[in-house]
C-alpha cells in the first residue's frame, strides 16, 4: 500500500543515519504549504473572534446594567481561572 511504501522509504532513510531527510520534505511540500495556509487562516479567524468577544465583554463590563456586568465578570473569570489545556480539551472533546 501507499502507506507501507512511504513508511519503508522514510524508515530506510532514517535507518541509514540520515539526519535530515530533505527528499521527504520536498516530496510533501504541497501538503506542508496547504497546512501553512490553513494555519494562517485559522490564526486570522481566531484573532478576529477574540477581538469581537473581547470588545463585547468590555462593553458589557462598562455598562450600567448589573446583569451585563455580572455576565462579563463570569465570562472573564472562567477563561482566566481555567488552564489553557483544560479549555482546549473542552473545545476539542466538548
Amino acid at each position: 500500500s501507499k502507506f507501507d511504501e512511504l513508511k519503508q522509504k522514510t524508515w530506510g532513510k532514517l535507518h541509514k543515519k540520515e539526519v535530515f531527510p530533505l527528499d521527504i520534505i520536498v516530496d510533501n511540500f504541497p501538503h506542508i504549504m496547504n497546512g501553512l495556509k490553513l494555519t494562517i487562516y485559522y490564526s486570522i479567524a481566531a484573532v478576529f473572534f477574540a477581538i469581537i468577544f473581547g470588545l463585547i465583554s468590555a462593553l458589557m463590563r462598562l455598562s450600567n446594567s448589573k446583569i451585563l456586568q455580572g455576565i462579563s465578570k463570569v465570562y472573564v473569570e472562567v477563561f482566566r481561572s481555567t488552564p489553557l489545556l483544560v479549555q482546549l480539551f473542552f473545545v476539542v472533546f466538548g
